[in-house]
């Protein structure tokens, strides 16, 4: 497990491992476009590799790498849209 997970997302792949080499990442980062290009899965693997307690992070079998991929890590926030009530799909924003 780990980056190549990321398939066609070099150039923002380069970026966040350039900001882990650095040892200067930002506060926070976005995430955004279109549905299925892997968002979620870059975001999991940059909070992995941030937290990672392993070798080569991030490792994917560190406890702070398992916590991340249950959604439970203390911190780590994921915001995303809610579900629009009338309809049962995504909101286009984050309110």
């Amino acid at each position: 497990m780990g980056w190549e997970l990321l398939q066609g997302q070099d150039a923002a792949v380069a970026s966040l491992q350039r900001d882990l080499s650095a040892g200067r990442t930002a506060g926070a980062y976005i995430f955004y476009g279109p549905k299925g290009v892997g968002k979620a899965s870059a975001a999991v693997l940059f909070a992995q590799a941030l937290q990672c307690t392993g070798e080569d992070p991030p490792c994917g079998a560190c406890p702070a790498c398992g916590k991340i991929e249950r959604g439970v890590h203390p911190d780590v926030i994921t915001v995303q849209p809610e579900k629009d009530k009338s309809t049962g799909k995504d909101k286009k924003t984050i309110g």
